[in-house]
C-alpha cells in the first residue's frame, strides 16, 4: 500500500497496573490539560509494541496512518535512514545538516539534545517495524497520535516564533529551562525531562495506591520496563525465540534472555509444581538415598 505522502509503497504490515498508572501520570504532568493526547502512545507502543520509549529520536513521520486508520510505527536509524519526506532525497544526517542540527545520537551533542541509538536489527533501508501484541492497541495509539500531532503543531509554532527552525522530531517540550528561564516549548524532548516526569508519576502512583512504589528494574517500574513486559508476554505465549528476537529487533537470539528470563514468582511456582511431583512419586527419581542422608544429618550433633 502507498504511504500517505505518496512517496513510495514500502510500508510494512505491521503492559503491569503500576506502569499504566505511571504512564498516564507522566502524560498528565507533561501535557497538563491536554495530557490525554500527549505521547500516551508511549505506554501503548512500548508495552504492546516493544518500542523503546527513550528513543527521543523518532521523527513525526516514523508513524504512518493509513486510510483504514491503522497505525504503523518504524524505528529508523537516526543518521543513515532516509528522511521519507516526499521530494526529499538523502539521509537524515544530511537533512538535519540543512537546518543546522545534528543527529541526536552524535556523541558531541549537548546532554539535553543527545539520545543514544541501540544497535537494533534493521533492514537494508535502516528501518525496523514495530509489531503490535494486540490489534486494539493499534487503534488506541492511532487516535492518540493524530490528536498529539495537532497539539505538537501548536508547540512547534511557538518555537518558530522564537526564531528557531522547525525540526522533524516527534516528541517536543512544553516547558522552559528553570535555570535561565528560557522557553523550551517545541524543542526536541530530552531524556532527562522524561525521566524526571516518570519519577513524579511514580510518586503520584504511590500516593494513589497508599504504598511506596520503588523505581527498580527488578520491580518493573523503570522507564524501560514495558519492553521487558513485551518480551515476557511473547515468552509466556511460547513464541519461537527467533520471533521474539524479531519482535525486540535484536541482532542475536541470545540477547532476549534479559527480557524473557522468569522472575522469582514464576520460578517459585514451577519449583513448587516439581516438588509436589517428586513428593507424590510421579517421577523416576530414587528418593531413598536422599531420605537416608537426611536421616543421618538429623541425628548428627555438630560441635562448635
Amino acid at each position: 500500500e502507498t504511504r500517505p505522502d505518496n512517496s513510495d509503497n514500502l510500508s510494512f504490515p505491521s503492559a503491569h497496573t503500576s506502569l499504566a498508572f505511571a504512564y498516564a501520570t507522566v502524560l498528565k504532568n507533561e501535557y497538563k490539560d491536554k495530557w490525554y493526547i500527549g505521547a500516551a502512545g508511549y505506554l501503548v507502543a512500548s508495552g504492546v509494541g516493544a518500542m523503546r520509549i527513550l528513543n527521543d529520536k523518532h521523527w513525526f513521520n516514523d508513524v504512518i496512518v493509513d486510510l483504514n486508520k491503522r497505525c504503523k510505527i518504524f524505528l529508523r536509524h537516526p543518521e543513515e535512514a532516509e528522511t521519507f519526506f516526499h521530494g526529499e532525497r538523502g539521509t537524515r544526517r544530511e537533512y538535519l545538516a540543512k537546518i543546522n542540527l545534528l543527529p541526536r545520537n552524535t556523541d558531541y551533542t549537548s546532554r539535553a539534545y543527545h539520545a543514544g541509538w541501540k544497535n537494533l536489527s534493521t533492514d537494508k533501508s535502516h528501518c525496523a517495524p514495530i509489531f503490535w501484541l494486540h490489534d486494539g492497541a493499534d487503534a488506541l495509539f492511532t487516535g492518540l497520535y493524530l490528536n498529539y500531532l495537532r497539539y505538537r503543531s501548536c508547540l512547534i509554532e511557538q518555537r518558530l516564533q522564537r526564531g528557531l527552525p522547525d525540526h522533524p522530531f516527534l516528541f517536543v517540550s512544553t516547558g522552559e529551562d528553570r535555570n535561565s528561564g528560557i522557553s523550551k516549548v517545541g524543542d526536541p524532548y530530552s531524556m532527562k525531562a522524561f525521566s524526571k516526569v516518570w519519577d513524579q508519576a511514580l510518586k503520584r502512583v504511590s500516593m494513589a495506591l497508599g504504598r511506596q512504589i520503588i523505581k527498580k528494574k527488578e520491580n518493573g517500574t523503570t522507564e524501560h520496563a514495558p519492553r521487558h513486559f513485551y518480551g515476557q508476554v511473547l515468552s509466556d505465549a511460547a513464541a519461537h525465540p527467533k520471533m521474539i528476537q524479531r519482535g525486540l529487533r535484536q541482532r542475536s537470539v541470545l540477547s532476549q534472555a534479559t527480557y524473557t528470563q522468569p522472575d522469582y514468582n514464576k520460578i517459585n511456582a514451577e519449583l513448587q509444581v516439581a516438588r509436589k511431583k517428586i513428593e507424590g512419586g510421579h517421577t523416576a527419581l530414587d528418593l531413598s538415598k536422599i531420605n537416608n542422608t537426611l536421616a543421618v544429618l538429623s541425628d548428627t550433633h555438630f560441635v562448635c
